[in-house]
This record gives structure tokens, sequence and C-alpha cells, in this order.
């Protein structure tokens, strides 16, 4: 559970990177519903989550059980963890895209 001082740091955090979560966000178009940074990772630069009760392991089944009829596709969010070395250096380069 994060603290008041954690919300606040991460909400700042969100604010100050908002431009590049921006940028990522229209380079992937319909891939992903959102872009955010993410407080739960700690090594990896990024997971792939999704926003509603549909998980993504969940959607691969039921489309598997389908067979082509009526694709379901959950909903991804592409979590980005503000700490580790990739998203400075990207963050650093990003208007050069």
């Amino acid at each position: 559970l994060d603290t008041e001082e954690e919300k606040a740091k991460a909400k700042k955090e969100n604010e100050d990177n908002k431009d590049i979560l921006e940028t990522i966000k229209t380079s992937l178009g319909d891939k992903v519903k959102e872009v955010r940074l993410s407080s739960r990772l700690k090594s990896h630069p990024v997971c792939l989550v999704s926003d509603d009760n549909l998980s993504l392991e969940m959607e691969k089944v039921i489309n598997q059980m389908n067979q082509g009829n009526d694709m379901i596709k959950a909903n991804r969010i592409l979590e980005i963890n503000p700490e580790h070395e990739l998203f400075h250096a990207g963050s650093r380069n990003c208007f050069y895209l």
C-alpha cells in the first residue's frame, strides 16, 4: 500500500513526464489504452497489464475457444518503471524520434 507521500510523488512524476507518456501512447496508437508510470516495477523497464476484468491470459484462452469468431480484446496498459535507466535514456531522446 502506498503512503500519501508516495502517492504525491507518483502524481508529480506523472505530471513531469506527461509529454513523453503522451508521445509513447501516440506512437503505439490503438495497441494500448494508456501509458503510465508504475510504482510496482523494481528491476524491469516495462510491463503490460489489463485494465478491465479480462486478463491478457484469459483473452488468449477465450479467443482460442472461439476459433476466430468474435475475437475478444482486453484493454492493455503499458506501465513504465520511472527508476529504470532505459526510461531516463528515452526521456532525454524522446523528441528526436
